[in-house]
């Protein structure tokens, strides 16, 4: 995510060869955000949807009307394997939603929130593919050499010509996000650390944690190609089983848990009356 990150801001905010230390200002930022307890990620995630929601449905009606959506058809052209395994090996980007299973360590559950959150995720799931559909239709068969496309289709609204690039400011929002996205793990990182060393200050962790993220950048961004390689390749395994395998198993085991309380309820209830008569 870091390595995309920088690469996606560069594309956004750089009109020139970024140079050697473009990125560190995300670092700094990252460290003092880490520094703070996880009421700041509570703070970030109230503003975050409304800083990406709007700028994407802008972004999203800018390149609406030029998209061709015939280039997704046949749908279903390949065979439902090549599905599977696309899914199997992209899986490394589709299982951040787990970095929020830490949260839930002192949450209280409500009646509803289930709903809620399904709500949630299924207007997430709806947006990415509404995104992929303008996206495909735009650029067609050269859509896999397009990278960081979200920073350029609003280039292809006609009437940027005369206005010029306003579509950056949307783009600048999103990447603001993207800014508090990728801090996340880091700080969840860092209060691991500090909890490991039972220090109450987390300005040490986090700057060790900020400086070691930094230096690995900077050596990695060389090898991006063989970095995409590993994770899509060599640990998809790892994050397709925790990322589907073990929700899915876990749910399962859930229900049969429950399953077994209401069993257990029902038996002791029949004890009850019997005892009554």
């Amino acid at each position: 995510f870091l390595l995309d990150l920088e690469k996606f801001s560069h594309a956004a905010f750089s009109d020139t060869e970024p140079t050697f230390f473009s990125f560190l200002p995300f670092f700094i930022l990252c460290g003092f955000i880490s520094t703070k307890g996880l009421k700041a990620v509570g703070r970030s995630a109230d503003l975050c949807p409304v800083l990406f929601f709007l700028p994407f449905v802008g972004l999203a009606v800018l390149s609406f009307g030029s998209a061709d959506f015939s280039n997704l058809l046949p749908i279903l052209e390949k065979p439902l394997f090549s599905h599977v395994k696309t899914v199997f090996h992209t899986s490394p980007f589709w299982t951040s939603g787990l970095l929020f299973l830490p949260l839930f360590e002192g949450y209280s559950h409500k009646s509803g929130d289930g709903k809620k959150l399904f709500f949630a995720y299924a207007v997430g799931a709806c947006l990415v593919l509404l995104f992929l559909a303008i996206f495909y239709g735009l650029y067609g068969p050269i859509a896999e050499k397009e990278h960081y496309a979200l920073s350029k289709i609003g280039l292809f609204f006609p009437a940027l010509a005369t206005l010029g690039r306003t579509d950056l400011l949307l783009v600048y929002l999103i990447t603001v996000v993207l800014f508090f996205f990728t801090a996340l793990p880091v700080q969840l990182s860092v209060d691991l650390f500090a909890k490991g060393l039972s220090l109450k200050q987390k300005t040490l962790p986090s700057a060790a944690v900020n400086l070691g993220l930094f230096v690995a950048v900077l050596f990695l961004n060389r090898h991006y190609n063989a970095v995409y390689g590993f994770l899509t390749k060599t640990l998809s395994p790892v994050f397709f089983f925790f990322g589907t395998v073990a929700p899915l198993l876990f749910l399962f085991l859930a229900l049969l848990e429950e399953k077994g309380r209401g069993q257990v309820r029902g038996e002791r209830k029949k004890k009850g009356e019997g005892y009554a008569r």
